[in-house]
């Protein structure tokens, strides 16, 4: 079976705000006009639903691949979640999903909406992805008839998403900001602006890369939406490497810093969240300059290549194992990964 993974990496030029934001992701919620939500479908409602999506969407976008779920045992479903192609909700109730053939975009039928449409991309590649799917859902409200009120806007399952039935988000790497005790501080002035900050690990995880997405959809035009999106991003990203600088303006942090990343080879095991952790690192010391990154955007796809759900399903490895397999990985980049000369530091690889 022919496979695909998120985020899709692109050739697009690299934007400004890639030093920080390591991948982006747009996403619209539509439904049916006249049709229930699928969580009060019945069974029949839903497959005949289904059935008659799928078959018009092949007719409108005939290059793209459908599958269906009674035509996959468990484990390649399992798989497709770990790639994050499809959602949990979607393993739990959804029958057909579909994504272009180079990845840059998907489709959910019935998961927690009708219709679902996403991008992913590596960097921050927000309005590159609006002008990849707004043709298509234009494509779409040609033959589909979307529940919309002249009022509201676009009809959707949850409430937040009513509007333009659009949420934007972003992953960022917030090293300085969590280094500083300063996260707390931004997470409770992004909700004042209807904004989530949430960590990209787990809410108690000491991990510095974090989701950042709109709460609400409901009030502004979608390109309203997108330019105040990145607006606030550029907000984050500015805060975060005014951060980084004041603390790297100092030669010793600089290789207390530097000098962490070599705990990794006396380990002989790496969890999920210390990976993260070293990796974030590793990339704040390359934008910083301090160290020769080669292949950055490799190294960043390392935390969506060795999930929890990647180990678990992709690898079909136990914790253990995955543990050991990520440690391996992670020392494999580490030695490529020299230290540039800067006054007192020699050049050499750290592992």
């Amino acid at each position: 079976m022919r496979y695909i993974t998120l985020p899709h990496s692109s050739s697009e030029k690299k934007h400004a705000l890639d030093q920080v934001v390591w991948s982006s992701r747009v996403r619209f919620a539509r439904n049916i006009e006249g049709r229930t939500f699928p969580w009060r479908m019945s069974e029949r409602e839903a497959f005949e639903l289904d059935e008659a999506l799928t078959d018009l969407l092949q007719k409108l976008f005939p290059d793209v691949v459908f599958l269906h779920t009674e035509g996959l045992d468990s484990e390649e479903l399992l798989r497709w979640y770990a790639r994050r192609v499809i959602s949990q909700n979607f393993v739990k109730q959804g029958r057909t999903f579909g994504f272009s053939p180079d990845g840059s975009w998907t489709v959910m039928l019935l998961e927690d909406d009708h219709i679902r449409l996403q991008s992913c991309e590596m960097g921050y590649r927000v309005p590159q992805m609006m002008e990849r799917l707004v043709p298509l859902l234009r494509t779409m409200e040609k033959h589909i008839d979307f529940a919309f009120d002249e009022e509201k806007g676009y009809l959707t399952a949850s409430l937040l998403n009513v509007g333009t039935g659009l949420r934007l988000s972003a992953i960022l790497n917030l090293w300085g900001l969590v280094s500083q005790k300063k996260i707390q501080s931004l997470i409770e002035y992004a909700n004042q602006m209807s904004y989530m900050v949430v960590n990209f690990v787990h809410e108690e995880s000491a991990s510095p890369l974090f989701y950042l997405f709109n709460y609400y959809s409901l009030g502004l035009s979608e390109q309203e939406m997108v330019d105040e999106f990145q607006r606030f991003v550029q907000q984050v990203v500015t805060m975060e490497l005014a951060v980084r600088q004041r603390i790297f303006s100092d030669e010793e942090e600089s290789r207390l810093c530097y000098m962490e990343l070599s705990e990794v080879r006396e380990f002989d095991a790496l969890s999920y969240e210390d990976m993260v952790y070293y990796l974030a690192l590793v990339d704040v010391l390359a934008q910083q300059n301090i160290l020769d990154l080669p292949q950055q955007e490799e190294i960043r796809k390392l935390i969506f290549a060795y999930s929890d759900e990647a180990i678990a399903y992709e690898y079909q490895l136990d914790q253990q194992e995955g543990n050991h397999l990520r440690w391996r990985e992670v020392n494999t980049w580490l030695r490529r990964i020299h230290l540039k000369l800067r006054s007192k530091r020699s050049s050499g690889a750290l592992v």
